[in-house]
């Protein structure tokens, strides 16, 4: 629920509170890039991604973030054993796309 969120915060161009057709296809191509970057870095299709591999998603999603940064995204997104989910992947990804787009 929490990443549906999200991404109507984040992508509800028009502030109605859904996502029209055009703020969908928006949506849609960023979730087919997302997850073939999250199925080519889980090598071990573990279904998460440790913290080396969400650096290298990341450098591949176009983000080269120094340590700390790197670090505090992992803190964020991460559960306790500091694994990344795909839901918290796509999370972490649209955030920082509306950050630094502006």
């Amino acid at each position: 629920m929490e990443t549906c969120r999200t991404i109507v915060d984040l992508l509800d161009s028009d502030g109605s509170g859904k996502l029209g057709l055009k703020e969908f296809n928006i949506l849609w191509s960023k979730l087919t890039k997302y997850q073939k970057i999250y199925r080519t870095i889980d090598v071990d299709r573990s279904g998460t991604m440790n913290s080396y591999e969400m650096r290298k998603a990341l450098e591949e999603a176009g983000f080269k973030l120094d340590s700390d940064l790197h670090q505090l995204l992992v803190a964020r997104f991460a559960d306790d054993n500091l694994s990344v989910d795909f839901d918290n992947f796509v999370r972490c990804l649209l955030r920082l796309e509306v950050m630094f787009s502006k």
